[in-house]
């Protein structure tokens, strides 16, 4: 059974030991430490009381349940239980790594036994065929979806999935159209997949053939330029979170830098002679050449100089602004930074996209008003294809429009 796995071979005192040391080293506030430790501690006398030796994921389950009143340790309800179950995981990373990992997963894995096998299956398909990282885990966090439901239903192997219920699944999925759209045409990649193909009933993908996705609800929204004035306000630059925070949004708002370009931004692509920002961008691995307005060259002089850790071996910008001070996970995106000073500014979001790539899209339509030639703008945004700028404009097109038929005929 799944709850009997054991995370380390070591006692559970001297795994809690070994990782108070490990906190320690890594330089953990002392609040920090103190919440870490006080778990643990608490989770031995649990364990000592219960005749438990061996840190084992059984023990905290019973653990989180008895003294938290969580009641799965894989599926926590909301942001309380997820924060105290990170203690918990946190030493699972120890056992397994000797360190922590700090995008901690709340659950080793969600994949149900009777689907590791094809799970798998489609994990090595997708790195055969070259995929990158990233859209590796994008698939498999959607195919995780789809099989979890098989399961919570009462389907056992893959070989019992009929079309009825593949018909069930897509009524069940209660997400926005288009990314439901995006789960349907990974479950078809996968029932698609050799492997597995050979597993179901034939020709069951035909069901997903027909999937139409209006490609326009996926581009974000874009903030005026009042609401950018109003977000940027809310930022108190005389904190350091506040310095960091502000450089950030700073460059996705006047150079129009995807999160995954601002968090693997190096000290060394920043021209400060040439007052210039070099970079291969994530995405696309397209070279980009941005001007830095006084804006940005300010902002991010303020957070380098002010409050980045000094003597660091990192050559990243942005570091983590807790210990261990260390370049941000690759899924990171910013998303809880920018929520932040929205809901400080007043902001309304209420059915608007409003990540930090709602500002990427600000600066498109911002350049485009200002009578930017189209080639200009792709360039801007580091675009691969010409296509992809022309999606950013339609949209505003279709804001115009709007706009021209609230005005009144007789004026």
């Amino acid at each position: 059974m799944q709850h009997s796995v054991v995370f380390s071979k070591l006692k559970l005192s001297d795994l809690i030991d070994k990782a108070t040391k490990y906190i320690v080293m890594q330089g953990y506030s002392e609040s920090a430490i103190r919440q870490y430790t006080r778990v643990w501690r608490h989770l031995k006398y649990f364990a000592d009381s219960h005749s438990f030796e061996i840190f084992s994921l059984e023990l905290s389950a019973k653990f989180m349940k008895e003294i938290y009143g969580i009641m799965d340790i894989f599926h926590p309800r909301d942001k309380k239980e997820r924060w105290r179950i990170r203690f918990i995981w946190s030493l699972y990373e120890f056992s397994k790594n000797n360190c922590f990992i700090r995008q901690y997963s709340y659950y080793v894995s969600a994949i149900p036994e009777v689907y590791i096998v094809v799970y798998n299956l489609y994990k090595k398909y997708l790195s055969n065929k070259k995929q990158r990282s990233r859209s590796i885990i994008t698939k498999l966090s959607r195919i995780k979806i789809f099989l979890l439901y098989l399961y919570n239903h009462g389907i056992f192997d893959i070989k019992e999935i009929i079309p009825d219920t593949i018909i069930k699944f897509i009524e069940n999925l209660k997400y926005s159209s288009a990314y439901k759209c995006n789960i349907l045409y990974t479950l078809r990649e996968f029932l698609n997949c050799d492997n597995i193909a050979k597993l179901v009933q034939h020709g069951l993908s035909n069901i997903l053939n027909t999937i139409q996705s209006n490609r326009y609800e996926r581009l974000p929204s874009f903030f005026s330029d009042e609401e950018i004035k109003s977000i940027l306000l809310a930022v108190n630059r005389k904190t350091p979170q506040g310095k960091k925070d502000y450089a950030i949004m700073i460059l996705a708002i006047e150079l129009g830098l995807r999160g995954s370009d601002i968090r693997k931004l190096k000290l060394d692509e920043i021209l400060w002679d040439k007052n210039i920002i070099e970079l291969f961008q994530k995405k696309t691995d397209e070279f980009v050449q941005l001007h830095m307005t006084e804006n940005v060259r300010w902002s991010i002089l303020d957070y380098i100089m002010n409050v980045r850790p000094k003597n660091n071996k990192y050559r990243n910008v942005f570091l983590r602004s807790r210990a261990p001070y260390k370049p941000h996970e690759k899924a990171y995106c910013f998303y809880g930074l920018i929520n932040k000073y929205i809901h400080i500014s007043g902001v309304k979001i209420k059915g608007r996209h409003h990540g930090l790539h709602s500002f990427r899209h600000g600066l498109a339509t911002r350049l485009m008003n200002e009578g930017t030639p189209i080639t200009i703008v792709s360039e801007a945004l580091g675009h691969k294809s010409i296509n992809s700028t022309k999606d950013y404009i339609r949209i505003n097109f279709s804001q115009l429009r709007l706009v021209a038929l609230e005005v009144r005929s007789d004026v």
